[in-house]
């Protein structure tokens, strides 16, 4: 699928026919760990079906 409209936007769309979304989440902001990026807070306001958002973990994903 190939749009113009912003991840959240498409994502929300997708989320009328689907029983879960996971998303990743950098955690930039502010407080780094704390706040959630804006596609994910748009997700969990707006979608039809639970938001999973997956931080990763203390290696960054990395293996030691």
């Amino acid at each position: 699928m190939v749009s113009h409209d912003s991840a959240g936007s498409v994502l929300i769309e997708v989320s009328h026919g689907t029983q879960l979304i996971v998303v990743g989440s950098h955690g930039h902001g502010l407080v780094t760990g704390t706040i959630l990026g804006s596609t994910s807070l748009q997700l969990l306001h707006h979608a039809d079906c639970p938001v999973l958002a997956v931080r990763p973990g203390p290696n960054n994903g990395r293996t030691p």
